[in-house]
C-alpha cells in the first residue's frame, strides 16, 4: 500500500457514556470517516464506555463495551461507567474482589476503542500505521494537567506517539468556522453530552503559541453534570413518581438508593426508554425492579414537561 493511502489523522471522542473514533480519508483529504463496522460498533451510539469485571466459574475476565453495558442487568456491582469523569479518583474500584485504579479502568476502554478502530481500518478503510498517525482528541474544557497527562499516556501506550488534546468547545468552534467559511470574533458553545455538559464563551486568540496554537481561546466557561447522566437520573425519579404505585415501598426504597445496584439496573432501562421516546414520541412498555414489572406509557411532550422542573431544581442544588 502506498504512503498516500495511509491514514494520517485520527480523531478520538472518549465519551462519558459512548466513545467514537474517526479518520481523515487518504483518498479525500476533506472527508472524515467514522471507523465503525456493524459487527463491532454501535453505529449511532458508539462504543459504550463501560468496563465489567466478570467472574465465570472462578475465572476473572475484563469485558468492555456493549457486553459490559449489558452486565448492568445481572452484575451491576462489578461494572464501572462514566470513568472519563473519574480519572483523578484516588480510591480504587473493587470489582469481584480485585482492585483497579481509575487509570487502569480508563486504559481498558481506550485500548478497546483502538482495537475496534484497527479492525475497521484493516477491513473496510485504509492502512493504519501508528508511527505515521496523529491522534487528535477533544477533552472537556475544565480538564486540568492531571487528566490530560493520563489520557495522553494511555493513547501513547497504544503505540501512537503524536497526540494532541483540544478543548471540546474549541474543536466545535473550529468545525463551525470551517463549515460556515467565515471566522467569528466570539463564539458561544454549548456541549450537551451523553454524560456531561460543557458551556464555553470563546474569543479570538490573538497571541498564538506552540502550547496553544488555536484561533480561539476560552473567555469564560462553566460545566458540570447537567446532561445525559443528570437527565437519566431525573427521568428515573419521574418514572418512580408517576408509576411507582405499581411497586412495593421496599422496591421503591431500593431504586431510590444510589448505592443500591438495583438503581443501576433501573437507570439502564430508563436510558433505553429515553432513546426510544426521542424518535417514537410515544412509548409503551414495562420496567422492572427486582422481579416486579410495571407498565409504563408516556408521550414525549408529557416527559419534557415533567423533566423540565426536575432538572431545573437539580441544577440549583
Amino acid at each position: 500500500m502506498s504512503d498516500d493511502q495511509k491514514i494520517r489523522y485520527m480523531g478520538l471522542d472518549f465519551g462519558t457514556a459512548y466513545s467514537y473514533m474517526s479518520c481523515i480519508s487518504p483518498d479525500d483529504g476533506e472527508s472524515v470517516k467514522l471507523l465503525a463496522s456493524k459487527e463491532v460498533w454501535y453505529e449511532k451510539r458508539g462504543i459504550p464506555s463501560f468496563v465489567w469485571c466478570s467472574n465465570k466459574n472462578g475465572k476473572i475476565q475484563i469485558k468492555v463495551g456493549a457486553e459490559a453495558e449489558r452486565a448492568l442487568w445481572n452484575d451491576p456491582g462489578n461494572v464501572v461507567s462514566s470513568i472519563k469523569m473519574k480519572l483523578t479518583q484516588k480510591e480504587p474500584f473493587i470489582l469481584n474482589g480485585r482492585s483497579f485504579s481509575a487509570r487502569e479502568i480508563a486504559g481498558h476502554v481506550i485500548s478497546y476503542i483502538f482495537e475496534k478502530a484497527r479492525e475497521a481500518a484493516d477491513e473496510k478503510y485504509f492502512e493504519m500505521s501508528p508511527k505515521d498517525i496523529k491522534i487528535v482528541m477533544g477533552v472537556p474544557i475544565r480538564f486540568g494537567d492531571e487528566e490530560r497527562e493520563i489520557l495522553t499516556s494511555l493513547i501513547r501506550e497504544q503505540g501512537f506517539v503524536d497526540v494532541e488534546l483540544i478543548p471540546e468547545p474549541v474543536a466545535a468552534a473550529l468545525n463551525h468556522v470551517k463549515k460556515e467559511g467565515k471566522s467569528c470574533s466570539e463564539v458561544l458553545v454549548c456541549d450537551v453530552g451523553a454524560g456531561t455538559f460543557d458551556i464555553a464563551f470563546l474569543t479570538r486568540n490573538l497571541v498564538r503559541t506552540p502550547e496553544y496554537p488555536y484561533p480561539y481561546k476560552e473567555a469564560a466557561s462553566d460545566g458540570g453534570f447537567l446532561a445525559g447522566n443528570a437527565i437519566d437520573e431525573a427521568f428515573a425519579d419521574y418514572i418512580i413518581g408517576k408509576f411507582g404505585s405499581q411497586w412495593s415501598p421496599e422496591l421503591i426504597a431500593r431504586v431510590k438508593d444510589k448505592n443500591d445496584h438495583e438503581r443501576s439496573r433501573f437507570i439502564k432501562q430508563v436510558r433505553e426508554f429515553k432513546e426510544r421516546i426521542s424518535t417514537e414520541k410515544f412509548i409503551e412498555g414495562a420496567l422492572c425492579i427486582g422481579n416486579s414489572y410495571a407498565g409504563v406509557s408516556l408521550s414525549l411532550e408529557e416527559l419534557e414537561n415533567g423533566l423540565c422542573h426536575r432538572i431545573v431544581d437539580k441544577s440549583k442544588v
